[in-house]
This record gives C-alpha cells, sequence and structure tokens, in this order.
C-alpha cells in the first residue's frame, strides 16, 4: 500500500502473518495478534513481508471504500 494520509484513524490486527508499518516515518513490524494504530491524518503505508490476513477498523468509517474512490489503493 503506497503512502497515503485519511481523516479516519486507523486501528489494524494482524490475524496471522507479517506486515511492515511505515507511519510518520516509523517503522513497526506487526505479527499475527499485534495491533497497531495510526491517527488520523498521518502519512503512513503498508508492505507485507509475509502472507497476512489483518482486519482493519477506522473512525469515522471510510466513506471512500463505500463510495470506491479511494484512489490510491486501487491502482
Amino acid at each position: 500500500m503506497p503512502s497515503h494520509a485519511h481523516l479516519n484513524e486507523q486501528v489494524s490486527m494482524v490475524m496471522s502473518g507479517v506486515v511492515l508499518f511505515r507511519v510518520d516515518g516509523r517503522e513497526t513490524v506487526v505479527k499475527a495478534g499485534e495491533v497497531i494504530q495510526i491517527p488520523a491524518n498521518v502519512p503512513h503505508e503498508i508492505e507485507v513481508l509475509e502472507d497476512a490476513l489483518a482486519i482493519d477498523v477506522f473512525s469515522p468509517v471510510r466513506q471512500d471504500w463505500i463510495d470506491k474512490t479511494d484512489t490510491y489503493f486501487r491502482r
């Protein structure tokens, strides 16, 4: 996932695999069972290091996902 930011706070829980989150210039490796919180409006990018399943929760709801206008995600 390329670098981007959104108005929504994000909480991501990695259920399996390993994911590298780059949040505001800092790198954090998140493994199965671990959680990361990304504040609203903070630039971040994601790199999957091992096949992964993750649950992302946003507050407020990601209207751009509902409207399918999240063009950075649909390259």
